[in-house]
């Protein structure tokens, strides 16, 4: 996926005035929600807003985090106050909310762990005292709050767990690359862009599978008490189109995976959620269907990069670039960020 900047939209000149001239800068801005989840009749997405100025032939970068709700999908409001940095994951627990992220400073400056937390008087505090790079988390009922994330400079991932999304404790390390995590069947399951996963009950042990046939999961999701995935076997790491092989995955223990090789679409798929009957997928740009989460049509293709989807109170929600909202995973509409 291209960087955020590289995708930043002219939106104002401003005219500043100078002691000597007056200076016009361009600017411009882009926005992008990295996740979303569903909480006591509220969907809220997180992510980050960036804008790009240039005046003369000096430029400027600078983002701040971004949080959103929305009681239909349709019309979001913001929730947070905006601070430097960038939000990458956000889960709901039992009566409070977490969201993840990082700023990850400069070369004159270091970066931190950015954690924010929703108590259930709907109030939003800082929290957090591990400084990583939070990529994701999940919600589990032994526990509770589980994330993973970055160390500066380090090859391994932190795996670190929260009663209260507050403070953290870390649990282990891990070596899968770009992990993302999921919570189901009262396990904590690890997975990234490898063929192996971890499991967990306590977020402390975990146990290793390993799926065979691909080199790398690209989505991975537990629906109606199974687990479904993509993956792909890239043996020449995607230099050429006909030397990745898509791969469907499917469990109902997470031990024991029965792999198919789907000759269409040859998308990766990166997510996945199910509602009214069907399971929904989502590759960059475009978003697919399925009545068995094994054989996929594409229904719906965006301009814009797609990064998470949830189904909750009978609706469909994909956020991105963009926002798209559908009742049956079938027909989309699509609408832009608001500014």
């Amino acid at each position: 996926m291209r960087p955020l900047a590289a995708c930043l939209a002219p939106a104002a000149c401003l005219v500043t005035a100078c002691s000597d001239a007056v200076q016009v800068v361009q600017r411009h801005r882009a926005a992008e929600m990295a996740s979303v989840t569903w909480q006591a009749g509220r969907y809220v997405a997180a992510g980050q807003r960036a804008w790009f100025d240039v005046a003369d032939t000096v430029a400027q970068f600078s983002e701040s985090t971004w949080l959103l709700t929305s009681t239909d999908g349709i019309a979001w409001a913001a929730a947070l106050e905006p601070v430097r940095g960038q939000l990458r994951a956000v889960t709901a627990g039992d009566s409070s909310l977490v969201a993840l992220g990082s700023f990850d400073g400069s070369p004159n400056e270091a970066g931190e762990g950015l954690v924010f937390v929703r108590d259930g008087a709907g109030e939003w505090r800082p929290g957090g005292s591990l400084s990583l790079k939070w990529r994701s988390v999940a919600h589990g009922p032994s526990a509770g709050f589980v994330g993973v994330g970055e160390l500066p400079n380090l090859p391994e991932s932190v795996v670190a767990s929260s009663v209260d999304g507050a403070s953290w404790t870390v649990r282990a390390t891990t070596d899968i690359p770009q992990p993302n995590l999921l919570s189901a069947d009262r396990r904590y399951v690890l997975w990234g862009n490898a063929a192996t996963i971890f499991m967990s009950g306590d977020a402390g042990s975990w146990s290793r599978q390993t799926i065979d046939s691909v080199t790398e999961l690209t989505a991975l999701a537990h629906v109606d008490g199974r687990f479904l995935g993509s993956g792909v076997f890239d043996r020449w790491s995607g230099r050429e189109p006909d030397s990745v092989r898509y791969y469907d995955v499917a469990s109902t223990d997470g031990e024991t995976w029965t792999v198919r090789r789907r000759m269409a679409p040859r998308d990766r798929l990166t997510r996945m959620a199910s509602g009214a009957g069907r399971v929904v997928a989502l590759s960059r740009a475009a978003v697919f269907a399925s009545e068995d989460g094994l054989s996929w049509t594409r229904v719906f293709e965006s301009n814009h990069a797609l990064r998470d989807i949830v189904f909750a109170d009978g609706r469909f929600v994909i956020v991105g670039r963009t926002i798209l909202t559908s009742n049956d995973g079938l027909s989309w509409r699509e609408r832009l960020l608001p500014r």
